[in-house]
């Protein structure tokens, strides 16, 4: 994800997300926020992503496409809130990633999004 600090872009990570129940990444974005306010991030707290959310929805932006960041094997773009719906446009760097696999990545990122009991279960 990205963070505005005093006018600079930062791109803090949450290291293992895929370890982590939905409020333990609550409470490492709760930390980001406080080391974005005073302007205190370490240079291990922006190191180690290969994938990056944009979220421009908050801006009122419907829909857009994310420039993937170096050393990264993909980006997902989140839009505003319409109808109950939320636009998401996926990057991906196919010199790391090959199509089918996104395109399975995708189908089974939405398969989770729209399963009650999956999402249930990663809150507790």
């Amino acid at each position: 994800m990205a963070v505005d600090v005093k006018g600079e872009l930062f791109a803090p990570v949450i290291k293992n997300i895929n370890t982590k129940t939905l409020k333990q990444i609550k409470e490492e974005l709760e930390i980001i926020k406080e080391k974005a306010k005073s302007g205190r991030f370490s240079s291990e707290d922006l190191k180690g992503a290969t994938f990056s959310i944009s979220n421009l929805g908050m801006y009122d932006v419907i829909q857009f496409d994310a420039i993937i960041p170096p050393n990264h094997v993909g980006i997902v773009a989140v839009g505003k809130e319409v109808d109950n719906k939320v636009k998401l446009t996926f990057s991906f760097d196919h010199r790391i990633i090959n199509g089918k696999e996104t395109a399975l990545f995708i189908k089974r990122f939405r398969e989770k999004l729209m399963d009650e009991n999956y999402l249930k279960s990663l809150s507790s």
